[in-house]
């Protein structure tokens, strides 16, 4: 399986944070009237959705955030001591592919698989990694750009 692989963990939700499913995530619709802490009234009928692409695009809570960096959710121990230009955009510390947060919200408008069933989460992320991991393993691959990082 794909476990304890930090790396490709790692660039995975990179690849999903840069380019996300979709720009709204984890869509709801109201049951029964309510109100947000902001003031704003949410009638039955009325949908909630999760500003996904907005969150995972975030300048203040994410360095550098429209460059594709591989190791950003990279646990910083494990490149202790190396003088790399990685180190400048990781994150103070490491998360998964398959938790969600205030910062990560990955999925499609209303995707069960990702926003209800815990489980589902871990499979499909499983699944995401072998299909890189194939990829990589079955098919020469080079970077487009000579000078591309």
């Amino acid at each position: 399986t794909a476990r304890n692989l930090p790396l490709l963990d790692s660039f995975t939700k990179e690849s999903a944070r840069l380019i996300p499913v979709g720009s709204l995530s984890t869509r709801r619709q109201v049951l029964k009237p309510f109100c947000l802490n902001d003031g704003t009234k949410l009638e039955v009928g009325d949908w909630a959705c999760m500003p996904a692409r907005a969150l995972m695009q975030n300048g203040l809570t994410i360095p550098s955030l429209l460059g594709l960096n591989g190791f950003r959710f990279v646990d910083p121990k494990l490149f202790r001591g190396e003088a790399t230009a990685v180190n400048k955009v990781m994150q103070s510390k490491p998360h998964k592919l398959k938790v969600l947060g205030a910062t990560f919200m990955f999925g499609g408008p209303g995707a069960l698989v990702w926003n209800v069933f815990p489980p589902g989460r871990y499979h499909v992320s499983a699944i995401m990694k072998m299909l890189v991991t194939q990829t990589i393993l079955d098919y020469d691959i080079e970077l487009v750009g000579k000078e591309a990082r």
